[in-house]
């Protein structure tokens, strides 16, 4: 999985004349590789300290979403009237389409478990917001890797 991501950003990323910044970024991939592979088997409470942080950055989105949504706060960018923090709908989308995957297969997970309700009906209802705000963004990309991401989850979970 690293070497298809550091190809992918080799094919994005130009970098300088010389390559120098491609090694850099090659090399930042292989530590972060290395570290989260590290403190993910070694802590499993790191898991859910880092699985909390993206709900809270979820739940940050999806409020600036329905606040541009509505009126009640600027996009960044003048001609999009929805962006969250990104500023455009596209990469907003992707963000959310990329998250979702993740929420669905803990709520999944809870509801098997039964032991945090409040847990369980907040991931739900973040999920259901992230679908709207999906529909509402119009990018038919990111409703295409949040459909195969989530029938991925299912596939797994049920299958």
């Amino acid at each position: 999985m690293t070497w298809f991501i550091s190809a992918f950003a080799f094919l994005l990323y130009d970098g300088n004349i010389y390559g120098t910044h491609r090694i850099y970024l090659l090399l930042a991939f292989w530590l972060l590789f290395f570290i989260f592979t590290i403190l993910f088997n070694q802590n499993k409470s790191l898991i859910k300290s880092v699985f909390g942080i993206i709900v809270f950055t979820v739940g940050f989105e999806i409020i600036l979403g329905f606040g541009q949504m509505f009126g009640w706060v600027n996009n960044n960018d003048m001609f999009f009237s929805l962006g969250g923090s990104f500023g455009n709908p596209n990469a907003y989308a992707g963000y959310l389409s990329a998250v979702s995957p993740l929420i669905l297969s803990v709520l999944l997970s809870y509801k098997r478990n039964k032991k945090a309700e409040n847990l369980y009906y907040l991931l739900l209802a973040c999920f259901v917001f992230i679908l709207y705000l999906l529909v509402m963004s119009k990018s038919r990309a990111a409703w295409i890797a949040s459909s195969l991401g989530c029938a991925l989850v299912f596939n797994y979970r049920y299958a």
